[in-house]
């Protein structure tokens, strides 16, 4: 049962009850004693997550649509067991020495969360310290800790904070919060903690939760100060460490069909941020939290927005395999991944079709009056003809050029406006109008908006405000009619959705440039370039680049993927030298250059690196523009300009590439599959967590097993598998294989 549970139950090796059924008889006609039935196989994998499984929870959504979502908290609560993973997760921000090359060395992690976002404590000599608590330095110095971080190379924790001072207020003495002060220190110059000097008897100084307020000079009252003097955390935890999850969130739609028919399934999927680039990029660290192919992302967002609230709230209670000993960890999300459109539709952006075509400037394009709202006249990446300089009706500037940023603030705003427009009942092409020159759309709010439409259609007057009315009250409140994007904590929509240079460089632009390439050549020409990228050597490329099929990507242009037009962009340029001209091959020189520049794993310098990616850009761009300004109608060549701002907010860019996500939508089609149609969000979460399950089981993981002794009471042990189960986790395994186990 045991072997046969676990191969039916790897991501890679989807089996239905039929392939199951013939296994068995596979084996039961070899000879083989004591073959399980396929009940008996249900039955295991029923217990064994009953023992340490993960539970797929059912949810109504705002729009009317049922999914299922598996528990972020059980799958968290897994990895902090694993032995597997947990060594390698990371918690703190840490500082470097001017390189970056994690996610915890970049400014989001480091500078941007809030304190409340971040891990909360740090333990030294048993003490535990608490940001927003009351804090006693070295040299009888007080503040008032911000967060906790760490330094490159150094094995100690480092503390940021402001300092305390004592004021006197309407004739008492208390502490002033100096918020123009910032000091930071090493975890040996920490004396006592909040709890510690609460507890203390009254001495010289009054006590330290007898906080005035806080000052950035030292004109007027001090500001008020409102948070208490204990962390919640620290009464929540128990004497527990306490631990934030960082996670990569990703959404992405792909078929549930193995035919050529399209069969959407939205899905969202995870990885853990703590974890370092080399692990993180690997499948067996992709968790799966739903899909759908009813309900639309923003939905099933809900009910992840949902789980993620709670688990802040209440906090997850773990066993941390690595401290050995019970911990407390609450999960933020770093950023939201995805392709463009994806990213367009959870960050309220009316998508790259749109007049304002950006999701995180204002900038605007030149577009002809028919333009309308849904932008479906703009310019489409799917065509096949070739760029040339004809036909060029816009300005060839503006997408080297940045606009007005984004901000989380007048988005909202500008929803709010197409709400109350909706109520006031002004006419649809004022309402059009107002989406296409804000460039805001949330796919959620519409759907309300609408509700309101069909109440009052045909009304007017006092008739039509009683029916809005109505309506109104039928709905959820305001603030649940907007995207849930907005209440996921510690994440700006318009700020942390990274450029994706999968699709943008990738699948964007050296596709596009490929396809015109070999639109311009004879038939003759692309023989002999076939011949030219087959005879390229690409040992130098590193172990894992398969040599160059020639026919293969001359044939199949348009067809080809993102790890071909990587390597693409890098010998293109040495096979086409003569067949093209000089300002086209100029823009494939910039864009080989431009390419290795942008998939640098490791930047040991952030400052010269942005510099010389800028120049890149500038200089690609200038070469585009040079060979055709219609280039600049493709909104994927302005995205290149933010590329910058987000390295240094989230660190290099092939940390946040969806490579990697992108090839679990097999593991999900596999899922749709071999499902009986007819849930097939509670049928896939729930094969997920039975696969979530036996990776954790087969990873040596802790789990807590209830039974009964040998005297019949009922006894709680954390343990593990035992060795026979062990052994099929060999070097030459098929399961580690499957797994995607690859040390």
């Amino acid at each position: 049962a045991c072997t046969l549970d676990v191969l039916t139950s790897l991501p890679r090796s989807v089996t239905s009850d039929d392939d199951t059924e013939g296994l068995i008889w596979l084996l039961e006609s070899n000879g083989v004693k004591d073959v399980p039935s396929l009940d008996q196989v249900k039955n295991s994998k029923k217990h064994i997550r009953s023992v340490c499984g993960v539970r797929t929870l059912a949810y109504k959504g705002d729009l009317g649509h049922p999914y299922h979502v598996n528990s972020i908290a059980d799958l968290i609560r897994l990895e902090m067991g694993n032995p597997k993973v947990r060594p390698w997760l990371h918690f703190y921000p840490e500082d470097t020495r001017g390189g970056i090359s994690e996610a915890w060395h970049g400014q989001k992690w480091r500078n941007d969360l809030d304190a409340e976002y971040l891990t909360p404590m740090i333990r030294v000599q048993r003490e535990d310290y608490y940001v927003m608590e009351p804090t006693m330095l070295s040299g009888n110095r007080m503040c008032m800790p911000t967060k906790w971080y760490r330094k490159e190379g150094e094995p100690f924790f480092w503390g940021e904070g402001y300092i305390m001072e004592i004021e006197d207020l309407r004739g008492e003495r208390g502490w002033t919060i100096r918020q123009d002060h910032t000091v930071h220190f090493c975890e040996s110059e920490l004396v006592a903690n909040g709890q510690r000097l609460l507890a203390l008897p009254p001495r010289d100084i009054p006590r330290v939760d007898r906080i005035w307020g806080t000052r950035t000079s030292n004109q007027g009252l001090p500001l008020r100060w409102n948070k208490p003097a204990i962390n919640p955390w620290r009464t929540r935890a128990n004497g527990k460490r306490v631990f934030c999850f960082m996670i990569w969130l990703y959404c992405d739609d792909t078929s549930g069909n193995r035919s050529k028919k399209w069969n959407e399934h939205n899905s969202f999927l995870f990885t853990a941020a703590g974890l370092p680039r080399s692990e993180s990029q690997k499948q067996y660290n992709t968790h799966f939290l739903c899909t759908s192919n009813c309900a639309p992302p923003l939905e099933m967002l809900e009910g992840i927005t949902e789980q993620m609230a709670d688990a802040f709230r209440d906090g997850i209670d773990a066993w941390d395999c690595e401290l050995d000993e019970d911990v407390v960890v609450f999960p933020i999300s770093i950023a939201d991944l995805g392709d463009n459109p994806m990213q367009s539709e959870l960050g309220c952006h009316i998508g790259m079709r749109g007049k304002c075509y950006c999701r995180k400037c204002k900038v605007w394009a030149k577009d002809s009056p028919e333009e309308l709202a849904d932008g479906a006249n703009h310019n489409d990446d799917n065509s096949e003809a070739a760029e040339t300089e004809d036909g060029v009706t816009k300005d060839d500037t503006y997408a080297e050029q940045v606009g007005e940023g984004r901000t989380k603030a007048g988005t909202k705003a500008a929803l709010r406006v197409q709400l109350e427009q909706a109520k006031r009942k002004e006419t649809q092409k004022k309402r059009k109008t107002t989406i296409r020159d804000s460039g805001v759309k949330d796919t959620h709010l519409n759907y309300f908006i609408q509700r309101l439409d069909q109440a009052t259609k045909n009304l007017d007057g006092e008739e039509a405000r009683q029916a809005m009315l109505r309506e109104l009250q039928s709905m959820p409140r305001e603030e649940m009619m907007y995207s849930p994007v907005w209440r996921l904590l510690g994440l700006s929509p318009t700020d942390d959705m990274p450029c994706e240079v999968l699709h943008i460089i990738l699948l964007g632009i050296v596709k596009y440039f490929w396809r015109d390439a070999i639109s311009r050549l004879t038939d003759a020409k692309k023989s002999v370039l076939s011949h030219r990228l087959s005879s390229i050597s690409v040992e130098s490329l590193g172990p894992d680049v398969s040599p160059i099929q020639g026919d293969t990507w001359v044939k199949y242009a348009g067809s080809l993927v993102g790890r071909d037009f990587r390597l693409i962009s890098q010998v293109a340029i040495f096979a086409l030298y003569d067949m093209l001209p000089a300002s086209i091959l100029a823009a494939w020189s910039a864009l080989g250059r431009l390419v290795p520049l942008v998939y640098m794993p490791e930047i040991e310098n952030l400052a010269d690196y942005l510099n010389s990616l800028n120049q890149c850009i500038d200089h690609f761009l200038a070469m585009s523009v040079n060979w055709s300004p219609r280039w600049m109608n493709k909104p994927k060549f302005h995205m290149l300009k933010h590329l910058p701002a987000d390295v240094k907010r989230f660190g290099p860019p092939i940390l946040y590439a969806t490579e990697g996500f992108e090839s679990f939508n097999a593991v999900i089609r596999d899922w749709s599959i071999h499902s009986n149609r007819q849930a097939p969000s509670r049928d896939i979460g729930i094969q997920a967590a039975e696969a979530a399950c036996i990776r954790h089981l087969m990873s040596g993981g802790f789990f807590n097993y209830k039974g009964l002794d040998i005297e019949g009471r009922e006894i709680s042990q954390r343990c593990q598998v035992g060795e026979g189960p062990r052994i099929l986790m060999t070097e030459q395994s098929i399961v580690r294989k499957r797994l995607g186990i690859t040390r």
